[in-house]
């Protein structure tokens, strides 16, 4: 069985993969721009901290996309 290195193909694959990092960010900033926070309570800075966290570990949010 031959397998073929089509390093164009991975290229533009890491392409996609970034640009869906990027919105991904960029969707996650807004949400958290637009949640009041009270200053000097960290116990918001944590919680908020950990929902990202669990939100990038969901095995959904890596899956390839077919393009």
């Amino acid at each position: 069985m031959t397998i073929t290195y089509q390093p164009v193909k991975e290229l533009d694959d890491i392409r996609v993969e970034i640009q869906r990092l990027k919105a991904r960010e960029k969707s996650l900033r807004a949400v958290l721009l637009s949640r009041p926070f009270r200053q000097g309570e960290s116990g918001d800075a944590d919680t908020v901290e950990r929902q990202l966290r669990q939100v990038f570990r969901q095995p959904r949010f890596f899956q390839r996309t077919g393009t």
